[in-house]
Parts: structure tokens; sequence; C-alpha cells
């Protein structure tokens, strides 16, 4: 018997029964005779397949937690011939106050794929007060990109500018608010940004 095999099992039972179980079910995925590496590697993918499992009966048993709280207060009622949810008039009322109280919940993601740039982009806007929550959206998409923030409305970064960025400012109806730039001169960012500035101010 191999020695890295031996140890791979006595491992498995060292950490119990259910190790063992699982231990079980990779030997018979990875095949008789297969190395300690590979029984490892079968291992590893069985735990994370269990753990993906509780996660997912974790999230359908909120789920349905939330469903029966929100159905015993009126707020949601069921369809009994397609089993299909739909708001009560309290449940419209109750859903409009919370857009109000969190209006952030119901923007796109502030969250985008990462990509570098050969080029610092600088990215200035000027969103008015009363859409201050589509300003901390933007502030929050920005930082998450990996951008920095070099005045109150003005950011800066190496990252591209993904083109979902640019549909969500859109949808948001601010990408008019928003300016992208690239610096392609060198220097500090300070100097550029003040540049920059200055020749904004003049076209505007």
């Amino acid at each position: 018997m191999r020695g890295d095999y031996l140890f791979s099992v006595l491992k498995s039972v060292g950490e119990g029964l259910d190790s063992f179980v699982v231990l079980s079910e990779a030997v018979l995925t990875a095949g008789y005779g297969a190395t300690g590496k590979r029984i490892d590697y079968e291992v590893s993918k069985i735990k994370k397949q269990r753990t993906v499992s509780a996660l997912e009966r974790k999230r359908k048993q909120r789920l349905s937690s939330v469903l029966w709280k929100l159905k015993r207060d009126k707020l949601i009622e069921v369809n009994p011939e397609t089993r299909a949810f739909s708001l009560t008039q309290e449940g419209k009322k109750f859903y409009s106050d919370l857009e109000k109280r969190f209006p952030l919940c119901h923007y796109p993601s502030p969250t985008y794929k990462t990509f570098r740039g050969k080029t610092v982009k600088i990215v200035l806007f000027d969103i008015k007060e009363k859409e201050r929550a589509k300003r901390i959206w933007l502030c929050s998409a920005l930082k998450n990109l990996g951008f920095r923030m070099l005045q109150k409305s003005a950011w800066a970064g190496e990252n591209m500018i993904p083109k979902r960025l640019i549909l969500d400012l859109d949808k948001l109806e601010i990408l008019g608010d928003v300016e992208i730039l690239e610096v392609l001169k060198p220097g500090s960012l300070k100097e550029n940004l003040r540049e920059i500035i200055d020749r904004s101010s003049k076209t505007s």
C-alpha cells in the first residue's frame, strides 16, 4: 500500500466518522490505486459540495422563515391554485416605506469585475444633493473598483471602467453628471486633477 494513500486514509479516519464516509466517496470517485493527492482532491471537492449544500439549506430555511412571517403579518398572500406569492395592499405600502428608508436596496450592485488598465483614470461627478443616494452608490462602486478619493467628487484609479457601470449610470439617469478622463501626460495626480478641473470650469 502506498505511503501517501495510507496517510490519507489514517488522516480521514482520525477526523471522525463523517470524514471516513467522505473518504469512501472520494476513493470510489478517484478509483482504486489512485494517489493520495488525487484522493485528497476528491475529499476536498466533496466537502466543498457539502458546504454549498449546507449553505443552500440555510438560505432556504431563512427564506421559508421570512415568507412565513410576511404571510403571518398579511404582507403577502399565496394563490391557492398556482402557489405563487403576491403583495397585499398592506404589503405594497410596507415595501414603499422600505424603499424610502433604504434607497440603495433597489439600486444595481456596486460590485464589478476589475481589470487592470494601462493609464490612470479620473472620475469627476456633480450629482445633486436630492440624489445623494446615487452619489453614495457611485462612490461605493468606485471604491470597489480600486479607485481612491482625491476630492469629494473626484476619484482616481488604474483599473478599467466596466461597460456595465456605464450602463448602470445611464439607468440611474446620472450618466450626464459623470465625467471619466484618462491621464496621458506625466505628472502628479494632484497636478493633473487641478488642470482638468480648471479646464472643465472654463468650458462649463
